[in-house]
């Protein structure tokens, strides 16, 4: 996929990735772009980066652990946090789902797991985040606000204000 982006596309825009595996998604856009005859720099790369300014970093990771664990029923999305080293875990959010410990199943999934994952804390945790990823070629950072149901609102208006132009 990420070599036909660089074929024929615009751009790609990539999801739930920890910096670190950007670099080989990176050489796998700029092999296809040299295939057809073009140059990385003609693709926008963009990625969805969940983050939550906050100062309850606790919540704003449990609500996010729950919605990452939803993943974990997902063949294609298991392969790919496979990739990341988070198997272990994403095979004991099943398991405890099979048990009926559906409450417990997010906390299969580490908090270091999540921050990998997301931002979470104050606004120079978020723009840190943004500049990890371009830092490893994301030119098209795309700010996806996260938090608590009851005070996602809140955390929406925070977390863009906070990121405006980074």
């Amino acid at each position: 996929m990420l070599r036909l982006a660089g074929e024929v596309a615009n751009g790609v825009l990539l999801n739930y990735s920890p910096p670190e595996a950007i670099p080989p998604m990176v050489a796998e856009i700029r092999a296809g772009a040299e295939k057809a005859g073009r140059q990385l720099a003609d693709i926008d790369i963009g990625i969805y980066l969940r983050m939550c300014i906050t100062e309850d970093e606790a919540a704003a990771v449990a609500t996010f652990k729950r919605e990452l664990a939803t993943y974990a029923f997902v063949d294609q999305y298991n392969a790919m946090f496979q990739r990341y080293g988070l198997q272990d875990e994403f095979a004991e959010v099943r398991r405890l789902w099979r048990e009926g410990k559906r409450d417990d199943a997010p906390n299969a999934l580490s908090d270091s797991s999540a921050r990998r994952l997301a931002a979470f804390g104050p606004p120079a945790a978020g723009r840190k985040f943004v500049e990890s990823f371009r830092a490893v070629g994301v030119n098209h950072p795309v700010i996806f606000p996260i938090g608590p149901g009851k005070t996602l609102m809140r955390h929406f208006t925070d977390t863009v204000a906070a990121l405006a132009g980074a």
